[in-house]
């Protein structure tokens, strides 16, 4: 599976056993996500534990500036201590709307990222070009 990561930070909320726990997308694919989350750990370490069933609202932008809510159903992988945060690993079976929205946005993401690595190559290989013109 194709995971990335998103350009800028989106917000993600948690929805676990009544309680709502904020955090931070750290990664997705079309059966996962990774999320960083500080503060639900930092006051009560274990709430969330690998096993537990959660539901994972984001906003994954779209295509021509669209952002659409995803609400995501999964189970929870790993909890990993990540500097100073904690790092959440959720494997998702989307429904047919949130698996089109998240392949979607992998899909874009994937294109930036191969753009912007394009874009370097392109820049060091013109530095070297001129290096390599100035020897005499």
């Amino acid at each position: 599976m194709v995971r990335v990561q998103p350009k800028n930070p989106l917000d993600v909320l948690i929805l676990f056993k009544g309680e709502k726990i904020r955090g931070k997308l750290a990664d997705i694919s079309s059966n996962g996500v990774g999320v960083f989350v500080l503060s639900a750990f930092t006051m009560n370490p274990g709430v969330i534990k690998k096993n537990e069933q959660v539901q994972i609202s984001t906003r994954l932008p779209g295509e021509k500036g669209v952002v659409n809510e995803v609400r995501l159903a999964g189970t929870i992988l790993y909890v990993n201590p990540d500097k100073g945060s904690f790092r959440l690993g959720i494997n998702t079976i989307p429904e047919a709307y949130a698996k089109n929205v998240v392949t979607q946005f992998v899909a874009l993401r994937k294109a930036e990222i191969n753009l912007e690595l394009l874009a370097l190559y392109e820049k060091f290989y013109r530095m070297r070009s001129d290096n390599t013109a100035n020897v005499p």
